[in-house]
């Protein structure tokens, strides 16, 4: 019985050591990654309608990621507004899900050629909206839909916010998000599923915390040319 007991003890004794172990292990991560408000993840670009004529306007996004609230943000411009989306891990789960339906439905020739408004296919998400003309002073939790859009002959898949008043008043006024309306084809949201996926946060999480090695390496300043103009040319959406 005594060997029993003294048996008990010692797993119980090796299961809080290691319990304390991990407990430690998280601690040390979590300070590391509270270092950093927020850090890109991807990046990529994004269409919208133009605000003089018109037809679509191209921009480039980023995508940040808040390892505290565990949220990723989209960030663009619209009419010269600064804005950002906010997705949850909820709302980037929905986010991906959306996009893939959409893939299928492209190479399934689903796509209904005849819906010149966007079409609500894919679900919605609760989302958080920030904005402001110069920082992010506003803001509201809208309704993000997920669907697609034909622009001519090409579609697009497509983020519909809806319009919503802030949750923030400046001397009694309450101003009005006016929702917005955000062109993908599909190198462009796939750029955007790759940002939000689970498996690149956790990798650039990764790449944060791992010790960086010093180098000894002499490099010579040198001047070099890259072409960093990106192709934002679109197919056209053909039927079987």
């Amino acid at each position: 019985m005594k060997k029993i007991f003294a048996l008990i003890v010692l797993v119980a004794a090796f299961c809080s050591a290691f319990a304390a172990k991990n407990r430690m292990k998280d601690h040390i991560t979590e300070t590391k990654l509270g270092s950093y408000d927020e850090f890109e993840i991807g990046s990529g670009s994004l269409k919208t309608k133009k605000a003089i004529g018109a037809g679509l306007g191209s921009q480039d996004f980023i995508v940040n990621f808040n390892p505290r609230k565990n949220t990723a943000s989209l960030h663009y411009k619209k009419l010269g507004m600064k804005e950002r989306l906010i997705f949850d891990m909820d709302g980037r789960k929905s986010f991906i899900e959306a996009y893939n339906a959409y893939l299928a439905d492209y190479d399934a020739k689903k796509l209904n050629r005849k819906k010149t408004k966007f079409e609500n296919a894919y679900g919605q998400a609760r989302m958080r909206v920030d904005w402001g003309a110069f920082t992010y002073n506003l803001n509201a939790h809208p309704k993000a839909e997920f669907g697609y859009i034909f622009a001519g002959k090409s579609p697009y898949f497509a983020i519909r916010v809806r319009s919503i008043k802030s949750e923030e008043s400046h001397d009694g006024i309450t101003p009005e998000y006016s929702g917005a309306l955000l062109y993908f084809n599909r190198s462009q949201a796939g750029d955007l599923a790759e940002a939000l996926s689970e498996k690149t946060i956790s990798e650039t999480m990764q790449s944060l915390l791992a010790p960086k090695e010093a180098s000894d390496d002499y490099v010579e300043e040198s001047n070099y040319i890259e072409d960093d103009s990106k192709s934002e040319n679109n197919t056209e959406y053909l039927e079987k």
